[in-house]
């Protein structure tokens, strides 16, 4: 079970990877592909409280800086960030975030 559900993960991430790159969307049905095997892993692992804390934690901080930057990120990007607070939980999802603004500033400059 623990196999099929990372598999699931890294290519639903390849996809968002390649759409993202290519047309700079994310599509809701890969996300939700994302979130339903992201509580399936959770529930295996009896990590709920875990992965509802990290999904409203990243969702919090990206939907802060969504409504900031007035069209700068768009939803999507949103939407991932919540399902990865599910499958990472609340410290690894943080850190996720953390990684990803100083990748993409580091990018950006």
């Amino acid at each position: 079970m623990y196999e099929v559900l990372i598999l699931i993960f890294t290519l639903a991430l390849a996809i968002h990877i390649y759409t993202d790159f290519k047309e700079q969307l994310l599509y809701d049905k890969v996300s939700a592909v994302l979130l339903g095997a992201g509580m399936l892993y959770a529930y295996h692992f009896g990590i709920w409280w875990d992965a509802f804390l990290g999904s409203i934690a990243c969702i919090g901080i990206m939907l802060f800086i969504y409504r900031v930057s007035r069209g700068g990120m768009g939803l999507g990007d949103v939407k991932l960030a919540f399902v990865l607070g599910v499958w990472l939980g609340l410290e690894q999802g943080l850190l996720c975030l953390l990684l990803a603004f100083v990748a993409g500033g580091s990018i950006g400059v």
